[in-house]
């Protein structure tokens, strides 16, 4: 668990403790967080690796997580990948149905 708290400096403002209901202390909430965070990226990576279809995958969550693991490593990081993503511009043209 401490190569996780070492890994994500910045966790605390990324994943409060207590956020999303979990009451437990700060190594059980950064594991869970990390854990599904992680685990949504993946299956989303697994479905568009199976050549399944994606278009009702939520694209903007898992940009927002991928986003939430930089953010934990290295604000400015972040920062970057925001400003080179096209995902908001390619979703805000996306046809609704």
């Amino acid at each position: 668990m401490y190569g996780l708290i070492d890994t994500f400096p910045n966790r605390g403002q990324v994943w409060p403790v207590g956020a999303r209901g979990d009451t437990a202390g700060r190594k059980v909430c950064l594991g869970y967080h990390v854990g599904s965070t992680v685990g949504r990226l993946k299956d989303l990576r697994n479905r568009v690796s199976h050549h399944e279809q994606t278009l009702a995958a939520n694209h903007a969550g898992r940009h927002e997580d991928a986003l939430s693991l930089a953010r934990a490593i290295d604000p400015h990081a972040a920062a970057a990948i925001t400003e080179l993503s096209a995902v908001p511009r390619i979703l805000a043209r996306r046809p609704r149905f």
